[in-house]
């Protein structure tokens, strides 16, 4: 059954970030206000837009009711109550547009080793240095992680952080330690670059279920093996408590963070000191400054918004959409998955 998707703003920041969870619709509202690029999905790599040029705008700070319009993009569909952590081995952070570990993966804040493109099915990489290979036997998927990578402190991410952030998926039995344990035996570092998935085998001597260890690299977060340290010490050993830590302190090496949150608003402002402007990997930073999810009451509050030009992307569910161009002349669209 078709689905009403986003089409355009995605690729503002990675052709990934803004694709929708399980949302029925997609909508891409009125842009006039900020300068957005439209560009068509990757071939080679995805693309980004150019960096904003500095403009003369007084400083926000967070809880600041009013963001520079020029130079935040606004959701609305995601986030229908105040974000209650930021931690990305919970499963309960509510935290839509940082944290979701699926095929269509959200790296606004965590990254995984490769990009999954629903536009094309393939996957591209992003922490991962080139193609993943598996070996002659089908039993082990190896890749390297780009040198240029780095974690918001400025250490490098490397294999170990792979290998620690899977250790730790199986050692607390959260949700994605229970939903591959079947298929991966286990994720190692066979020098600080190289990372091998191990497939669990069945009797024949074949991986049990290949695809589900491929899904990996595109689905699941690498998280900093020091933070994740630091979090077990303060968890002292408790699965509960590690997994229901609230993070304040994260280590991320995604290019947006945490800037301000509340039971109205969550956002995020970018981190101009993220890895990926290195020409390895996007070669530039992403174009908004802050990205920012205003939490309404209901869809009908979110179309309201949405046809008043006070959100550029839209999640929800807006009855009959199709009216927004057609009766109104408003410069919004979709397109169908």
């Amino acid at each position: 059954m078709k689905r009403i998707l986003l089409v355009v703003s995605v690729l503002l920041v990675f052709s990934m970030l803004l694709a929708a969870c399980g949302t029925p619709a997609t909508t891409v509202a009125p842009t006039t206000e900020a300068p957005v690029a439209t560009t068509e999905a990757p071939t080679a790599a995805p693309a980004t837009t150019e960096a904003p040029t500095a403009v003369a705008t007084a400083e926000v700070k967070a809880g600041d009711t009013v963001l520079p319009r020029n130079e935040t993009l606004y959701f609305n569909g995601q986030q229908w109550n105040s974000v209650v952590c930021w931690n990305p081995y919970s499963s309960n952070c509510n935290n839509a547009l940082a944290i979701a570990q699926q095929d269509n993966a959200r790296i606004i804040m965590f990254e995984t080793p490769y990009m999954y493109d629903m536009l094309d099915g393939k996957v591209y990489p992003l922490l991962a240095d080139g193609d993943y290979a598996w070996n002659d036997a089908r039993t082990e998927i190896n890749f390297k992680i780009k040198a240029a990578a780095k974690w918001s402190d400025g250490t490098a991410v490397t294999a170990d952080d792979v290998a620690y952030t899977w250790a730790s998926h199986i050692k607390y039995q959260d949700n994605v330690g229970v939903g591959n344990k079947d298929y991966i035996a286990d994720i190692v570092a066979s020098d600080p670059q190289t990372v091998v998935i191990k497939a669990k085998l069945g009797a024949d001597g074949k991986a049990v279920n290949p695809l589900i260890v491929q899904a990996y690299v595109s689905t699941n977060y690498v998280i900093q093996k020091a933070w994740t340290q630091t979090l077990e010490a303060r968890a002292g050993g408790d699965p509960a408590k590690f997994m229901g830590d609230v993070a304040e302190d994260v280590v991320y090496s995604g290019p947006y963070h945490k800037f301000f949150a509340d039971d109205t608003k969550v956002v995020y402002i970018r981190d101009d000191n993220y890895w990926g402007k290195d020409a390895s990997m996007w070669g530039k930073l992403p174009a908004p400054k802050y990205l920012a999810h205003i939490i309404y009451k209901d869809n009908a509050a979110g179309t309201t918004a949405l046809q008043a030009g006070e959100v550029d992307v839209s999640q929800q569910f807006n009855a009959n959409v199709q009216d927004l161009w057609l009766k109104d002349n408003l410069p919004i669209s979709t397109y169908l998955d």
